[in-house]
C-alpha cells in the first residue's frame, strides 16, 4: 500500500470516527458519548506518531482504527435496535483488539527509537573495533578529574610495538587482531573503577583513580606479565609486544597536560629499552 493511500485511509477513519461520535451523541445518551470522546482523544494523540511509523506499523494502526470503529458501529446499532450482552461482548473485544493493535505499534516505535538512541550514545563514547572507551570519552573523564579533588590519580600510557610493520607485512586485518588482543589484555588486568581507553591506532590510555605512583608501577608490571602469559598460552604467530609508561598526579595544582606528557615520556623510555 502506497504512502499516499495509507495517509488517506488514516485521515478518512479519523473523520468517520468524529462524525460517528456526534451521530451517537444524538441517538444515545451522553455517558456513551463521553466514552467515545475519551477513546477519540486517546487515539488522536497517536496521529503525532503516525507519520513517523514504518509502513508495517502504519498498517497495524489502520487495522486498529478499523476494529475500533467497527466495534463502535456495532455498539451503536445494538443500543438502537437490539440490546444484548452478546453485542456488548463483541463490541468490547473489537475495541480492545483495536486499541491493543494501535498502541502496540506506537510502543514498538518508541522502543526502537530508544534502542537507536542507546546505540548512538554507546558508539559516541566507545571504540568500534575493541569496545573500549574512545578519545571523546577520555576528554570527558579528564575534565572530571580536573574538577575533583580525588587524588592521587595515575595515567598509564600503552603503545603496541611495531604495529605499522605488522600492517605492512601481514595486512590490516592481522593488525586489527593485535589491537583487539591488546585491548583484551588491558581490560582483563583493570579494575571496575579503572577507565581503559583506545586513543586511536596503537595507543591506549588507562586512568587509575586513587592510585599512587607505586601502585601505578605495579600495574604496569602486571600488564607486561599478562601480555607474556597471553603470548605463551595462545602461541601467536605474531606475539603481542607493548610498551607501558605511567605518571601520577598527587598535587591538585599539577596540570593535567603535564601529567599526560610525563606518562607519554615514561612510555617512550620503556620502548627504547
Amino acid at each position: 500500500m502506497s504512502k499516499g493511500i495509507t495517509n488517506f485511509l488514516f485521515y478518512m477513519m479519523v473523520g468517520i470516527f468524529i462524525l460517528l461520535g456526534f451521530y451517537l451523541y444524538k441517538l444515545i445518551n451522553r455517558d456513551y458519548f463521553l466514552i467515545i470522546m475519551i477513546i477519540l482523544f486517546s487515539l488522536a494523540g497517536i496521529s503525532y506518531y503516525y507519520k513517523l511509523l514504518t509502513e508495517e506499523l502504519r498498517k497495524n494502526v489502520i487495522i486498529g482504527y478499523g476494529l475500533i470503529i467497527l466495534g463502535l458501529i456495532i455498539w451503536g446499532l445494538g443500543e438502537l435496535f437490539a440490546k444484548s450482552i452478546s453485542i456488548f461482548i463483541i463490541t468490547l473485544i473489537l475495541i480492545s483488539i483495536g486499541i491493543m493493535s494501535t498502541y502496540h505499534s506506537i510502543f514498538k516505535y518508541i522502543k526502537d527509537q530508544l534502542k537507536t538512541v542507546s546505540r548512538l550514545e554507546y558508539f559516541s563514547y566507545h571504540d568500534q573495533l575493541t569496545g573500549l572507551y574512545n578519545r571523546r570519552y577520555f576528554k570527558r573523564i579528564i575534565e572530571e578529574i580536573e574538577d575533583t579533588n580525588s587524588l592521587p590519580v595515575s595515567i598509564i600510557m600503552v603503545d603496541i610495538d611495531n604495529l605499522k610493520g605488522i600492517n605492512d607485512q601481514y595486512g590490516h586485518a592481522r593488525g586489527d587482531e593485535i589491537i583487539k588482543n591488546a585491548a583484551r589484555v588491558l581490560d582483563s588486568v583493570s579494575r571496575k573503577s579503572d577507565t581503559v581507553v583506545r586513543m586511536g591506532g596503537d595507543e591506549f590510555v588507562i586512568i587509575l583513580k586513587e592510585t599512587d605512583k607505586i601502585d601505578a608501577k605495579y600495574f604496569c608490571d602486571r600488564i607486561q606479565r599478562k601480555c607474556a602469559e597471553v603470548n605463551e598460552e595462545y602461541d601467536y604467530n605474531i606475539p603481542l609486544n607493548i610498551s607501558v609508561g605511567s605518571a601520577t598526579k598527587s598535587d591538585q595544582g599539577q596540570d593535567i597536560e603535564e601529567l599526560l606528557d610525563n606518562a607519554d615520556m615514561s612510555m617512550y623510555k620503556a620502548k627504547m629499552q
